[in-house]
This record gives C-alpha cells, structure tokens and sequence, in this order.
C-alpha cells in the first residue's frame, strides 16, 4: 500500500538523516492524506516538507510543496494563505522558465479563486494554463483544466458550456485510464445534466461517481458528489432526501476541515 511504502521511506530517510528523502516522503504522505480527508494533517506534512526542501537546496521541489499546500489551504478556506503560496511557487516557475510547472501553479491559483466563489478569475487563470498544457501536449494538465472549466461554467450558470469542456476532456481521461479524472468527470457532468434537466443520466453520473471516489476513499470527492447529489433529489421532487445527502455533505466537509465548505453546504 502507498501509504506504508511512504512511511517505511519516511523513517528510513530520518535514520540515516536524508533531509530530501524526508521531504518528498512526507510529501506524498500529506498527498494520501489529502484523499482521505485530514486536511490538518497534510498542511502540517507539507509545511515541514516545503522548510525540509529548502534546506536541501531544491527550489523547484519546494515550490511544488508550496503548490501543494496552496490546494490545502484553500480547502480550509484559508484563501489570502493559498493565494500567497501559489503565488510565491509561480513566480519562481516563471523565472526560471518551468513552462508546465507555471501552468499547474497557474491552475492552482484557479482552485483556489474557484473555491473562493471569484469565478471569473478562477475561469481565466484556468484558461491560461489549458492554453499551456495545449501548446506543450499535456493530456493529463489538459484533461484536469477542461473539467475545471466545466466546474465554473456549471456555477456560471452555463451548464452547455460546462457539457462542452466535459466532452473535450472524456476521450483524455480514458486514454489516460485516470479513475479520478473520469469519476471527477462523472460527477460535474451529473450536475451539469441535472441542470438540463437529463435526470435519469445524471443520476447514472453520479451513482458512478460515488462509486469511484468510495473505492479510491476520496473524501472530498465524495462530499462534493453528495452534494451534488442533493440537487438532483431536488429537481426530482424529493426535498427529504435531498436535505440527508446535504446533511452528509456537510458533515464530511466539517471532519476533513473545510469548514466554509460545510457552511456552504447546509
């Protein structure tokens, strides 16, 4: 399991005093914890990674930690300390002429306007790293910023506009053979649908999404689901269950710490 694999690394590195070893194990063991919904933890590995990578000299693999703990933080709502971190992490991309790491500094400063409901800078910030990821053939950057853009094109009130993105990024999801790409897909394109009013396929959509992210125990993939969930419930004349998937979502977003989230949710 991954999870072992990166703890054995972790005390291995700490052993024999391999500062770099430490961080990119604690890296990806913030990322794991990320998935399975302990955002206090994985701010706290990533902190200690991105001062670790910073003492091993490796800038560009610090500016990654700070990426990483942007996504964090804006997950708890911190948004002014993501945009900060991102920021710092982009600059540094640019300067030293990391085309594809500035384009991911560029899409995680769009999570973060995104999540911040500042939709039309998160749109283009979106935009210019899929203007990148095209330029450079990126199938994975491009697939994950179409669905981004079907995200906000949805919240937009543009649900034609999100179908449009979602139908761009399918075919790459399947070649990349990605199961959280294509649950992620699944799961916009049921709200996407609800909001056509194609009841019966966004249920099928998001019924395979939930699957997915219970599989891979996503836990923010699922909250996000849930409550998508309660809107078709809702367009389906079913307020009561609507108002249990909201109850779960919540709850979920609240234990993982996202807490504007959870507020937004009930």
């Amino acid at each position: 399991e991954a999870r072992d694999l990166f703890q054995r690394g972790l005390v291995r590195s700490e052993k024999v005093g391999y500062l770099l070893g430490t961080a990119l194990h604690l890296g990806g063991l913030a990322g794991l914890d990320v998935v399975e919904g302990d955002l206090a933890l994985a701010e706290e590995r990533l902190v200690t990674a991105e001062e670790a990578f910073g003492v091993a000299g490796d800038a560009r693999a610090r500016a990654a930690a700070l990426l990483a703990l942007a996504d964090v933080r804006a997950w708890q709502g911190r948004f002014d300390e993501a945009r900060r971190v991102a920021r710092e992490a982009r600059a540094f991309f640019v300067a030293n002429e990391f085309e594809l790491s500035a384009a991911d500094a560029a899409a995680t400063l769009g999570q973060v306007e995104e999540l911040a409901q500042n939709l039309g800078p998160a749109r283009e910030l979106y935009g210019e790293a899929c203007t990148t990821y095209m330029r450079t053939d990126s199938p994975l950057g491009l697939a994950s910023t179409y669905t981004a853009l079907a995200r906000v094109a949805s919240l937009r009130g543009e649900p034609d506009v999100g179908l449009g993105f979602l139908t761009q990024a399918e075919p790459l999801w399947h070649v990349l053979g990605h199961p959280r790409g294509l649950a992620d897909l699944c799961s916009i394109r049921g709200e996407v649908r609800t909001a056509r009013g194609e009841l019966a396929q966004a249920r099928v959509d998001l019924l395979q999404a939930l699957e997915t992210y219970e599989n891979l125990d996503h836990a923010i993939g699922m909250a996000c689901t849930r409550r998508r969930m309660a809107a078709l419930h809702l367009a389906e004349g079913e307020p009561v269950r609507a108002a249990a998937e909201l109850g779960r979502a919540a709850r979920a977003f609240e234990a993982m710490g996202a807490k504007v989230e959870a507020e937004r949710t009930r």
